[in-house]
């Protein structure tokens, strides 16, 4: 039987129609070997990390709405960009360097030395600026004062305190509330990104329109509901593209306050 992490893929299908329906109510094996083959590009994009020029950005990436990310930039406050495990996220990451955005993630250690090594300084080698997540407040604070920007990744499950309860297709998880909390702290632009797998072999990026901030009243309030409204907003690009999303993790872990 094909393993989805620690899920069979039984019940990996059964989550994928149950979050997706009615889009996924025949959801077979044949889907789950879709996703399956995404991860295997995925490592095989990763290997491209070390020899990622400009040539091999223009031949396989296509940048759409980069207008709107300008647009926010202008505006002087920094930006965030949300995004999510969904195509080529490694790559994706990478294309900083070449769209010229001085780009900032956080970033946690690996536990084997000198894997962690490869890996912080293939992002180095990419023009990635990294945060270390113990010291994460203040240099993300630096960063946006000086108009740049930071990415959040927030498809994954974060428990209390640093989560908040949330729905996400329709099941109670936890979201980080990190990038509510800067959002409210800084009003700096928050901009939907990620990229695509398109048929013809190439990775569409894609900026969609800044979130507008909404105010509820309080920092608590704010937080909550801004963190609900990101959530939303990756669960939208899901349902997109539910085979290019990274399914194996595990969303839905119960959200014990």
């Amino acid at each position: 039987m094909v393993l989805c992490g620690t899920y069979t893929s039984r019940s990996c299908r059964r989550k994928y129609r149950q979050s997706l329906s009615p889009l996924a109510q025949n959801a077979s094996e044949r889907d789950g070997q879709k996703n399956f083959i995404q991860y295997g590009r995925g490592f095989i994009e990763f290997l491209i990390l070390p020899n990622f020029s400009e040539a091999v950005f223009n031949k396989l990436f296509k940048v759409e709405n980069f207008e709107i990310y300008k647009s926010a930039i202008e505006q002087k406050k920094g930006a965030f960009l949300l995004t999510l495990h969904i195509g080529s996220w490694e790559l994706m990451s990478a294309t900083s360097e070449h769209l010229k955005i001085p780009f900032h993630v956080i970033t946690k250690k690996f536990k084997t030395k000198w894997l962690n090594k490869i890996w912080v300084q293939l992002r180095l080698n990419r023009g990635i600026k990294l945060i270390e997540e113990e010291k994460s407040t203040f240099q993300i604070l630096k960063a946006i004062r000086k108009g740049e920007v930071i990415g959040f990744i927030l498809d994954q499950f974060m428990g209390p305190p640093v989560g908040r309860r949330t729905k996400f297709f329709g099941y109670e998880t936890g979201t980080a509330a990190s990038l509510a909390l800067f959002a409210d702290r800084t009003r700096a632009p928050v901009i939907p990104v990620y990229n695509i797998r398109d048929p013809n072999g190439q990775i569409r990026i894609v900026f969609e329109s800044e979130i507008p901030f909404m105010e509820q009243g309080s920092t608590e309030k704010n937080i909550s509901f801004m963190t609900q409204i990101y959530t939303s907003k990756i669960e939208e690009i899901v349902k997109q593209y539910p085979d290019q999303w990274l399914w194996i993790h595990r969303r839905w872990k119960p959200f014990r306050e």
